[in-house]
């Protein structure tokens, strides 16, 4: 018992601590006085808000097949936080960014924008524009580098806390299919990194 004991005191030779659940009492209870903390930003939809706890800095990874709406969703999640004040940043390698217009447009108008007057669209763009919005012009494949120097930009410069990246795949060029799910793993370790580092959420 006593080699036990003198075991368990010994150093570990792993950096790492163990803890217990009660060791982490004082931080709940500091969760608990600043609710505040615990609550993201809300995303515009109640029953998001209550599945989600709204929206958090981190790296959010939205999957689903093809034509599903993965992209219309997260562009309207952008748009929702633009009006309520939140600077976002949206890319469009899958698209060319002027799909991303017309999702916003349409979001904007409230439906089929080619059914609106020119005059309703030039509103509705002028509108957009003035809003904290922001769309990294470039489509196609791009360096992960890249698009993480200009994230980090658009936070420094513009204050953007919420960063749209479409797709993945496009920051995975020139590897072959078998290697493009380590590809792909090192691409969004590298996003959430940053999200944290810089406390911002990317989508």
């Amino acid at each position: 018992s006593e080699i036990q004991q003198k075991l368990i005191d010994l150093k570990s030779f792993v950096e790492c601590k163990l803890k217990k659940a009660s060791d982490y009492t004082s931080e709940i209870e500091e969760l608990i006085n600043n609710p505040q903390v615990l609550k993201g930003l809300p995303t515009g939809s109640q029953r998001l808000d209550a599945c989600l706890g709204g929206i958090r800095s981190g790296l959010w990874v939205v999957t689903g097949d093809t034509g599903h709406g993965k992209t219309t969703w997260a562009t309207w999640l952008l748009w929702k936080q633009a009006h309520r004040g939140i600077p976002v940043m949206a890319t469009s390698f899958e698209q060319r960014p002027i799909g991303t217009v017309q999702k916003l447009l349409r979001a904007e108008v409230g439906g089929d924008f080619t059914k609106e007057s020119e005059h309703v669209r030039r509103l509705a763009l002028m509108k957009l524009s003035s809003l904290p919005l922001y769309i990294m012009d470039h489509y196609g494949d791009i360096d992960t580098d890249k698009v993480i120097e200009t994230i980090r930009f658009a936070a420094r410069r513009h204050g953007v806390k919420i960063a749209l990246v479409d797709h993945l795949g496009f920051l995975t060029k020139n590897v072959t299919d078998s290697q493009e799910r380590v590809a792909i793993e090192q691409v969004v370790r590298k996003l959430a990194t940053i999200a944290v580092q810089d406390d911002i959420t990317i989508v």
